[in-house]
């Protein structure tokens, strides 16, 4: 489907923010899953069992990190109105991490405020290609 409205660069390429995104999460999941943290001062692994639930975290968001990835070089950037709802899920996700991490006493949370403004960025920069005016 392709948009309707003569789109700006910075609304044709805001896939790339996305992208960009999924590509730092992919390197902080194998961080996870090598079974260094993201957070040495919070999450210092203490036993076998953390190690565990700090990999299964890294390969979870291995995968969240390519779906996200793979969604925002296709359907994203071709402008599919659905593929807009979906993307939403990472602020949200993000603003779920930024409070909890912030609540634990992890020091990432400013991170996660930012990798939150460049997500809902990439998500209001192209909202006329989803959404044209008819």
């Amino acid at each position: 489907m392709q948009p309707a409205v003569a789109a700006k660069w910075y609304e044709k390429n805001a896939w790339v923010l996305l992208t960009i995104l999924g590509a730092i999460a992919a390197i902080f999941s194998f961080l996870e899953i090598a079974g260094i943290p993201d957070d040495p001062a919070c999450c210092l692994y203490s036993n076998s069992l953390e190690l565990f639930y700090g990999r299964i975290m890294g390969y979870e968001m291995l995968g969240i990190a390519i779906l996200g990835m793979a969604i925002s070089m296709t359907a994203y950037k071709k402008g599919e109105k659905w593929v807009w709802y979906v993307t939403w899920y990472f602020p949200i996700y993000l603003i779920v991490m930024t409070v909890d991490t912030y609540l634990q006493g992890g020091a990432n949370w400013p991170l996660y405020i930012i990798f939150m403004l460049v997500s809902l960025a990439a998500l209001l920069l192209p909202y006329r290609i989803f959404f044209p005016k008819k």
